[in-house]
């Protein structure tokens, strides 16, 4: 009796030394796990925060230029053009080729595509320049303009330019006809900010002042003036909406059926320069030698940073597959880049 009983104990001592031995290997196991993974995350959260911190551009379409003012990408995406003061040079990025076109005497402040034709429209001097893109040559002038050309907007269907002046002038000009539809005064100052509403039946303008203007797109009538929160540094559209972005040195705003504050940007230095995505999602917005982006339905949220400019970003336009957009910079280079993934 005893010999079994001992034996049935050992037995039993055995099977419960192993099963906690078992055990404690299990709970060992999960806790190093739960380690390991903790680990994962913050490896992952760091290689994220370092990609916010540098974006690196995706090709480098042209270098060592001086004095860069603009740019803008065709409809189609397959063309770039680029001006400093006295060229505006025209990449076409289908079959890699660069080409320069010189504008004697007269410096080039604004230049954009007209949708639909091999054209563009360029501010030189007093007046606007069309620009045969196939030929690389001027084609006629609208004007003259009295007062230099600030900035332009180009319609979506290609018919109408929007031209802001030195003298605070706003203008529209035909160009089927190339005559002048309407122009009107607006500001005291200069008129340095245009923005085409996404109906295309207004445009929004500004000055370096605290006030933006609506106009109507037919006679020039303003609409609504909004006094801002600051001084007005850019406007954007906002696709899909009549909204347009404004921004001041710290501070942006939407501005369109109502008006509010809607976000406070850290560091950011006055420029004038921001765009948003075609899909209306993502705003790029430089400070610096940097380019910032921040998802429009949080602006108070970064989604990431583009690093690779060596100076001051002097422009940024997106690309039409909303995927890529372009950039050029005091340090005399143009970039492409890559956007980087969406979601608020």
């Amino acid at each position: 009796m005893s010999n079994s009983w001992n034996n049935n104990g050992t037995v039993r001592n055995s099977r419960n030394s192993r099963e906690g031995a078992k055990k404690r290997r299990l709970e060992d196991a999960y806790e190093n796990a739960k380690k390991v993974i903790q680990r994962l995350k913050e490896a992952i959260e760091e290689i994220e925060d370092d990609g916010k911190q540098g974006v690196a551009e995706v090709e480098l379409l042209l270098d060592h230029l001086s004095d860069l003012t603009t740019l803008d990408v065709s409809a189609d995406g397959k063309m770039v053009i680029v001006a400093s003061y006295n060229d505006i040079w025209i990449i076409d990025n289908e079959h890699y080729t660069m080409k320069p076109m010189k504008v004697d005497g007269n410096l080039i402040f604004a230049l954009k595509f007209i949708p639909g034709k091999p054209l563009a429209v360029a501010a030189v001097g007093g007046a606007l320049m069309l620009v045969n893109l196939e030929k690389g040559e001027p084609l006629n002038y609208l004007g003259p303009a009295n007062r230099q050309v600030l900035q332009i907007a180009v319609s979506r269907d290609g018919r109408t330019v929007i031209a802001g002046q030195t003298n605070g002038c706003v203008t529209s000009w035909d160009l089927a006809n190339t005559k002048e539809n309407w122009s009107r005064i607006v500001f005291a100052g200069g008129t340095h900010m245009l923005a085409i509403t996404d109906d295309q039946q207004h445009v929004w303008c500004g000055s370096c002042c605290y006030t933006v203007y609506k106009l109507d797109m037919k006679n020039g009538d303003v609409i609504r003036a909004v006094e801002t929160a600051g001084r007005v540094l850019s406007l954007a559209a906002v696709p899909r909406t009549n909204n347009v972005v404004v921004r001041h040195a710290s501070m942006f705003e939407i501005v369109g059926d109502c008006k509010y504050e809607i976000a406070r940007c850290a560091n950011s230095k006055a420029s004038d320069n921001i765009c948003v995505t075609n899909g209306g999602d993502i705003l790029l917005v430089s400070a610096g030698n940097l380019i910032h982006a921040f998802y429009m339905d949080n602006l108070k949220k970064p989604a990431s940073v583009y690093s690779g400019h060596t100076a001051e970003v002097i422009s940024i336009v997106i690309m039409p597959d909303d995927e890529h957009f372009v950039s050029s910079g005091e340090d005399g280079t143009v970039r492409l880049w890559k956007l980087q993934k969406r979601g608020g």
